[in-house]
């Protein structure tokens, strides 16, 4: 049976409509027993005095009209006593059974409902577990592919946390540090290593956590080992991964080429030097007596014809020609007033010449009280003038050129030129293909100098060079 929920206020109402005398008497046998036998006594009483007013009726009349009196008090009173009452309980309770059928049908739908929601959730906490299982096992395989793979690699590697704790060490980092990993993970690395807060890859490390972004560096670890380590630092939330490689023997290679690029730099130059005094001194002179020959045969010989006289005058002139041709080749070979008369005279020399060479303007800034610490610095110095004055000449569609000659900071020599260009751009300067910008950085190295390129797109470039006016010695 369907039951409304509107039925509980029915029942409510019900409920209210039995009074407080009817509910004494319903929930009271003792109130009960005691209003029957009321009941009874009234009508026995109500009887015996009708019957005392009325004379003439037969015993069986009285009989009938005591049981019929009887009868219609005690009916009464069943109806409006008893009855009612009852009627309500029992509408009240079937208003009850309905309503917790309702209740009850209610539930079971709530029960479907949620057993058929527990049932997908059980389904999705299973394919969850199922995927969280697999995560873990492929995990697991990663990890263990990602620690073999770290262990058998040649380049050494650490992590630190915040604290400078060792929290994982390979096989590489255990054999250059001389340590295992049991003796290192969980240890502040102090405390295995007292001397490391003062070594520069301490403090570049530390720079790589406070400013948490890459860093990379070489440094030199001395005795006992003795040896160069080329470092990169990758911060993280949790702390810095460090590592590092052992490039001693890169090192070596590199000094060795240094010093084989030095000498064969140094030898070219003296060649250089030997080839324009040969040229100058032998061939010059060669082609200079030969001129002074030409003419001693016009003045010791009348000429005989014309043609001779014209083939004469032919001859003067290729041999003019030669013998600017030769002081040319000279000079390119080694700038004539270097070695005599010092650096500002040879770049004011090398301007005029590309001036006259290219048609661009050269404005000159020489501070004639700036002496090379060595003859090898001012030839440095002319080969990179030389350099970039090509290099304008080529690609720059420059119209004005400006060469300084100066002393900077610590009395060091600096040489600035800049031209008002196209700009070169920093994939020219990057570039591997960039021959000519690689040789002036060499060449810079060779006396211990710094070159810097810097190029504004549509107004120009700027070359800096400076040279330490005393060769510093290089330390680890």
């Amino acid at each position: 049976m369907k039951t409304n929920p509107n039925d509980l206020e029915t029942h409510k109402t019900i409920e209210l409509n039995l009074t407080t005398y009817e509910k004494l008497l319903l929930f009271s046998p003792l109130r009960l027993i005691i209003a029957l036998a009321l009941c009874a006594f009234v009508a026995e009483y109500s009887v015996h005095l009708l019957f005392t007013r009325m004379s003439g009726l037969s015993p069986e009349a009285e009989t009938l009209l005591d049981s019929s009196l009887l009868s219609s008090v005690l009916c009464l009173f069943f109806i409006f006593l008893l009855y009612r009452p009852l009627k309500h309980l029992i509408d009240r309770y079937q208003i009850n059974e309905n309503l917790l059928q309702y209740h009850k049908e209610n539930l079971e739908r709530e029960v479907k409902t949620r057993t058929a929601e527990l049932d997908s959730a059980f389904q999705k906490l299973r394919k969850e577990i199922s995927e969280k299982d697999r995560l873990k096992v492929d995990h697991q395989t990663l990890f263990c592919t990602l620690h073999n793979t770290l262990t058998s690699m040649n380049e050494a590697l650490v992590s630190l946390d915040r604290q400078w704790r060792y929290t994982y060490v390979n096989g590489a980092a255990e054999r250059i540090l001389g340590k295992g990993a049991d003796e290192l993970l969980g240890k502040i690395c102090w405390e295995i290593f007292p001397e490391s807060t003062k070594t520069a890859a301490f403090t570049e490390i530390r720079r790589c956590m406070e400013e948490n972004r890459s860093v990379s560096f070489e440094n030199y670890v001395p005795e006992p080992r003795n040896s160069w380590y080329e470092n990169r630092c990758y911060p993280s939330p949790d702390g810095v991964t460090v590592f590092f490689t052992d490039i001693t023997e890169r090192k070596c290679t590199e000094e060795k080429y240094r010093e084989l690029s030095d000498y064969f730099e140094t030898t070219r130059e003296q060649e250089r030097l030997a080839l324009s005094r040969e040229i100058h001194d032998e061939i010059g002179q060669s082609l200079t007596a030969l001129k002074l020959d030409i003419s001693w045969i016009e003045h010791k010989f009348l000429p005989v014809s014309s043609d001779l006289t014209g083939r004469m005058n032919a001859m003067r002139s290729t041999l003019d020609t030669l013998i600017a041709k030769t002081q040319n080749i000279s000079s390119e070979l080694r700038p004539p007033l270097l070695d005599s008369l010092g650096l500002s005279a040879a770049i004011d020399w090398q301007a005029r010449e590309f001036r006259r060479r290219c048609s661009v303007e050269c404005h000159l800034m020489l501070n004639e009280s700036v002496i090379m610490p060595d003859k090898n610095s001012g030839t440095v110095i002319m080969r990179i003038l030389q350099e970039a004055l090509t290099n304008i000449a080529r690609h720059s569609g420059a119209s004005e050129v400006s060469i300084s000659l100066c002393r900077g900071n610590s009395d060091d020599i600096v040489l600035e030129i800049s031209d008002n260009g196209c700009g070169i751009t920093r994939e020219r300067i990057d570039s591997p293909l960039s021959f000519g910008l690689m040789s002036m950085h060499e060449r810079a190295r060779l006396c211990h100098g710094t070159l810097s390129i810097r190029g504004i797109q549509g107004e120009g470039t700027t070359i800096r060079l400076e040279i330490p006016h005393r060769v510093k010695e290089e330390t680890h």
